[in-house]
């Protein structure tokens, strides 16, 4: 078992997590997807010639900045939940000093041939006995595991992604492994929570900063 890192190491390490994907956020562009298109003018004439978006006159500034600001959010989202997932993983490593390739699980999901992974998990066989009794009042010992999902910038209806976060917890249950969701964002969907708790599931609303 290694050393538990010391705490500016450890800062160190999250800190460069952020900045790894904060700094692809910033390298963003817009236009990646849009061959020939380089400038906000080169995205106006490619509308203007487009004959399902030009009869409609979708070629101005405001349409322009709306749907690449659109783009630029769903990469912002996409990083941020990169983001918290990398760095709870980093944390279970790093306090549960276990290897990383122990901390995640693949699964094959209601036999549809779909693999999904999670973005954490603590098999209860391989924690030391100081962590066992740190955890107890956290988690169910009696299961196999806990597997831990992450999430933060959930869309109210994005129902795809509700669906497989319960089928996921579904198929977690059915290998006794108990289903955890950290919830990183404001606000969340009741339809998500509903859902999760009909299978006695549990989510955690994660505490903000009050600044």
């Amino acid at each position: 078992m290694s050393e538990r890192a010391t705490i500016p190491a450890l800062q160190n390490s999250l800190r460069a997590i952020i900045v790894e994907n904060l700094g692809k956020v910033r390298n963003f562009d817009p236009f990646k997807h849009f061959e020939g298109v380089q400038t906000k003018e080169d995205f106006a004439r490619m509308l203007e010639s487009d004959p399902a978006f030009a009869p409609f006159f979708l070629s101005t500034p405001k349409y322009i900045a709306a749907r690449i600001g659109g783009n630029l959010i769903t990469s912002l989202h996409r990083k941020l939940g990169d983001l918290y997932q990398a760095l709870f993983l980093r944390l279970l490593e790093e306090q549960l000093q276990l290897p990383r390739s122990s901390l995640a699980l693949t699964l094959e999901i209601d036999g549809r041939k779909r693999r999904r992974s999670t973005d954490g998990m603590t098999p209860h066989a391989a924690l030391q006995p100081a962590d066992r009794e740190r955890l107890i009042a956290l988690l169910d010992l009696t299961k196999v595991g806990t597997a831990f999902e992450v999430r933060s910038c959930y869309q109210i209806g994005d129902s795809k992604h509700i669906q497989a976060d319960y089928d996921m917890a579904l198929a977690l249950k059915a290998r006794e492994i108990e289903p955890v969701m950290l919830i990183f964002a404001r606000p969340l969907s009741k339809v998500l929570c509903c859902a999760w708790a009909s299978l006695g599931s549990y989510t955690k609303d994660m505490p903000h900063s009050s600044s």
